[in-house]
């Protein structure tokens, strides 16, 4: 059997391996306990925990890269190999690097020594266009599936009983 510890996989003896050992022992309290399915219990959360640690740094990295700065996220074609279909992923999240606004509120609690204040770079017609086109290109993805449909269609129509 295989264990993962500290990042590191170990082999251990299967404790099904000893001819003249119970598959269970007993605790002090009186308790039952199989050896074998605590194992694999802790080698389940060892690896749960680690996904979940990686996602969990993962979006505080992203929510400390978000706060107060546009994101431009950009997608990619993939094959899966299960399925044998390209399907479509996050390739990146970037921040846009276009310079923050400036607001002159002198009694602002952020206002730097000039009496400034930093604003979001967030445009809300570039948001807006950007959302248009995103609603565009779903509508058209939508009308070529539609369209892959009536021809598929049509053609099993054509091709019917003889």
């Amino acid at each position: 059997m295989t264990v993962i510890l500290g990042g590191q996989r170990k082999r251990i003896k299967d404790f099904s391996e000893e001819p003249n050992r119970l598959s269970y022992e007993t605790a002090p309290g009186g308790n039952s306990v199989v050896l074998e399915e605590q194992v694999q219990m802790l080698n389940e959360n060892a690896i749960m925990h680690k996904f979940t640690s990686q996602i969990y740094r993962k979006n505080l990295a992203m929510l400390k890269l978000a706060i107060g700065r546009r994101q431009i996220i950009t997608f990619e074609n993939v094959l899966n190999n299960r399925s044998g279909l390209n399907m479509v992923q996050v390739d990146q999240i970037r921040p846009d690097l276009s310079k923050f606004g400036k607001t002159f509120d002198p009694s602002h609690p952020s206002a730097d020594e000039n009496g400034y204040v930093l604003t979001p770079n967030v445009n809300t017609l570039i948001e807006m266009m950007d959302m248009r086109e995103a609603q565009r290109s779903y509508e058209a993805n939508l009308n070529v599936i539609k369209n892959s449909k009536a021809m598929l269609t049509s053609l099993i129509d054509i091709l019917g009983p003889q």
